[in-house]
């Protein structure tokens, strides 16, 4: 463990050094989620979104594949994109923004390249009912904001693919 300014950093070969503040809830968090499937509430500002990236790291440098990351709406997507390109050192052309403005041949295309997709539902359900891309390589999956996660909201079809189509 790494530390700047005598405070505790987050030491991992995916991480950007000295980015993350080591907070002993968000490692437990993510331990846990890293087990099995895990609902995570917490106040705003407290690191939802760290105890997702610290899963998706682990995950990437353990088993590989891909990991998607879907967001209600197009600022919480680019706001998402951004603090993972800065908080992971992977190439940034391989983390990659799904919205309505990019074309479904683009999607497609940037799917295959990518490790970390970023994107609105209505967007990822889409691409699955139209087949432009597949979730059998996708080693995490991170529902921000879940509990629009009823009825026909697309979190409900992701979640049903990504239990029958991912290995």
């Amino acid at each position: 463990m790494a530390t700047t300014d005598d405070v505790a950093r987050i030491d991992h070969p995916l991480l950007t050094p000295g980015f993350l503040e080591r907070r002993l809830y968000q490692l437990q968090l993510a331990g846990t989620a890293q087990e099995a499937d895990t609902l995570v509430c917490l106040p705003t500002g407290l690191g939802k979104t760290t105890v997702s990236l610290l899963v998706t790291a682990e995950r990437l440098e353990s088993v590989g594949g891909k990991a998607l990351f879907p967001a209600p709406t197009k600022p919480l997507v680019q706001q998402h994109a951004d603090f993972y390109r800065e908080a992971l050192q992977i190439p940034d052309e391989e983390i990659v923004v799904f919205t309505g403005e990019v074309s479904p041949d683009d999607r497609a295309a940037l799917w295959d390249s990518a490790t970390i997709v970023i994107a609105t539902p209505q967007v990822v359900e889409n691409d699955l009912v139209g087949n432009r891309i597949s979730l059998s390589d996708v080693t995490h999956l991170t529902f921000d904001e879940c509990h629009r996660a009823t009825g026909d909201y697309a979190y409900v079809y992701i979640a049903e693919r990504y239990h029958a189509d991912a290995e």
